[in-house]
């Protein structure tokens, strides 16, 4: 599927060079953390009929990350050159990867200017 992306240059006396859509950077983490109800029990290496005391608590626990499905956008768009108070705009391709409600949550906006010019 086709789909557009149009870039607006709101500055009235200066252009955008070397502008690039990119998708959003995943960001890879080990999972979150999350509190949870437990007991704390002393001595705590006993079964908790021999433990001393037993009292309500709670600790943190790590959560594996839910898995991440591909965005509907990944190539990229090159845009060389977008004058003062103008847009330029692009065609792009969407990869959907089953049937149903896809959302991207977002694009990337990087520049190489005036560096690798």
């Amino acid at each position: 599927m086709i789909g557009r992306v149009t870039l607006r240059n709101q500055r009235h006396w200066t252009p955008s060079f070397s502008l690039q859509v990119v998708p959003p950077k995943v960001v890879k983490h080990e999972g979150t953390l999350r509190w949870e109800k437990s007991v704390f029990g002393f001595p705590p290496k006993r079964p908790p009929q021999q433990q001393w005391v037993r009292v309500p608590d709670r600790s943190l626990r790590r959560v594996a990350p839910e898995p991440q499905l591909p965005g509907i956008f990944t190539g990229s768009i090159y845009f060389p050159f977008i004058a003062a108070h103008s847009s330029s705009s692009a065609d792009l391709e969407l990869k959907f990867p089953k049937r149903g409600r896809h959302v991207q949550e977002g694009l990337g906006l990087s520049t190489r200017f005036p560096f690798l010019f």
